[in-house]
């Protein structure tokens, strides 16, 4: 069994409840920690796929869509030459395809995205030092 949460699904047993300041009482659902993961300085990073280019994405404010800020990114980028000159039309493909993977995921070209940090998986792509 899986529970996702915004950082991607974790199995079941790797989570552990967070009782209140002493009184034995559980807090609700939402609050759930990952065991032995307590810093809060720590994030959740999902597994590379195979054969897949990932992007990390460190936002100064959240954004309501992905494509834009992702189309950005892939342009800006040097690692992957095929990606940095890919169209626009062809960029919607991969989301039409689901081959974009948001935290192990697969994104929609609408998919919002949260400040801090995101992982992208580009499924089909390779970095090019692999």
């Amino acid at each position: 069994m899986y529970v996702v949460l915004s950082r991607g699904a974790l199995p079941l047993k790797s989570l552990q409840k967070i009782h209140s300041n002493g009184t034995g009482r559980d807090r609700p659902l939402g609050l759930w920690q990952i065991a032995g993961m307590e810093n809060t300085n720590h994030q959740y990073v999902p597994p590379k796929p195979p054969k897949s280019f990932r992007m990390v994405l460190d936002l100064n404010r959240s954004e309501k869509r992905i494509d834009a800020v992702l189309l950005a990114a892939l342009k800006a980028q040097k690692e992957n030459i095929n990606l940095a000159i890919l169209t626009r039309t062809s960029f919607k493909q991969l989301f039409l395809d689901g081959r974009v993977l948001i935290k192990g995921q697969r994104a929609r070209a609408s998919s919002a995205v949260n400040k801090g940090l995101t992982y992208v998986d580009i499924l089909g792509f390779s970095q090019t030092h692999e």
